[in-house]
């Protein structure tokens, strides 16, 4: 005798257990790790010098305030250099009252023209080209390091052989709905770029927390396959070295930067068109493994649809799957936010997910046809 079953019913049922099965293989490897290194004995480092660059434009109140935790790092030998980008404010003076309270502090002039406008890349490169040492790590203007341990998280990284480190860039706790969701959208991305990493497939860095040698930057021509581009200095330039590179990552709360997150809808849709322009630019393989994450994720919410509105005799049953995967995957991802100090995020996956998987879809979208945004724009 055959049984009558809803196939949506089906579909939910099966799609659940894939859905499980993903979940566990796609972030073990990241646990794995994070257990390890728990375990491991603590062993002697030796610090090489590290040269710190800042791009920056029209930053010269964030300046004062990062300056001075740059330099109160517990790290043996390392150098700041400011790159100052064009900045119509009072930047300039800024930096030449920081010069003369601290050694080993460098500043980069470029000045805009008719013709030229600088940009992060340009600046950048500057900072490059100026570094004393071969370790180069990058912090925004309006970032702040966790703990003074943070220089010291990319010395060990740098130690143990890596070309390429990447960081976790948070923003800072408010009390506002649009807060939440900026940081619960950081977090999300961010667990997932984690893992891709832990996996050998890294795909994306942020430039606001993220490290690399100075010699990989010169082996491959720096940012020249895609200094058109006004957004890249990261995730391009990830991707671009990634095959040849040895790139590590720091999940350690020491090694956290948090930056000040947008205050309206708008200035943060912006900003989110901004960091998926360069998606369009990813390898193939990088786009049909980001394009399958939120796929992945973004069915499992339709399943559910269908299943429970088909299916009223089964509700219980239904809803009672969807949050107990839901549940699952909270309990893995806190452990991962807890190295990203928002354990409190986990509780709005279930509420906004579906709305940011949106985004990640339709954004890319939009930008095929929507002009290039500046770096530091006023909006």
């Amino acid at each position: 005798m055959l049984i009558d079953i809803n196939p949506f019913f089906l579909f939910f049922v099966c799609y659940s257990g894939f859905y499980l099965l993903f979940l566990t293989i796609w972030f073990f490897r990241l646990h794995q790790k994070n257990y390890k290194e728990k375990k491991a004995p603590k062993v002697e480092v030796k610090f090489d010098g590290i040269s710190i660059v800042v791009a920056a434009r029209n930053e010269a109140q964030n300046l004062l305030e990062l300056v001075p935790q740059l330099f109160n790092q517990d790290y043996p030998s390392f150098e700041v250099i400011v790159i100052d980008d064009c900045s119509y404010d009072n930047t300039t003076d800024v930096l030449l009252a920081l010069k003369a309270k601290y050694n080993n502090f460098k500043t980069i002039k470029v000045v805009e023209s008719n013709k030229f406008n600088g940009g992060k890349k340009f600046a950048l490169t500057l900072g490059i080209k100026g570094a004393i040492f071969e370790n180069l790590v990058f912090i925004d203007a309006d970032c702040r390091p966790s703990s003074t341990q943070w220089l010291k998280s990319f010395g060990r990284k740098f130690s143990e052989g890596y070309d390429f480190v990447i960081g976790y860039g948070g923003y800072t706790k408010q009390k506002s709905v649009l807060n939440f969701l900026i940081r619960t959208d950081t977090d999300l991305i961010a667990s997932d770029y984690f893992a891709a990493a832990s996996w050998k497939m890294p795909y994306m860095a942020v430039g606001r927390n993220l490290g690399y040698k100075k010699d990989l930057f010169f082996k491959h021509k720096g940012f020249a396959k895609h200094m058109h581009l006004k957004s890249g200095d990261d995730d391009l330039f990830l991707n671009q070295v990634a095959p040849k590179a040895k790139v590590g990552y720091l999940l350690n709360s020491d090694a956290n930067t948090f930056s000040f997150p947008k205050e309206t809808f708008v200035e943060w849709f912006s900003q989110k068109q901004r960091h998926v322009s360069t998606f369009k630019y990813y390898p193939i393989s990088k786009k049909i493994l980001l394009a399958s994450l939120w796929w992945i994720k973004l069915l499992i919410y339709i399943a559910f649809g269908l299943a429970l509105f088909t299916n009223p005799d089964k509700l219980i049953m239904v809803i009672g799957i969807f949050f107990g995967l839901q549940l699952i995957r909270i309990l893995v991802l806190y452990q991962i936010m807890m190295r990203f100090e928002n354990t409190k995020l986990v509780w709005g996956l279930v509420i906004f997910e579906p709305i940011l998987i949106l985004f990640q879809i339709l954004f890319p979208l939009i930008n095929l046809v929507k002009k290039e945004i500046e770096w530091k724009s006023n909006i």
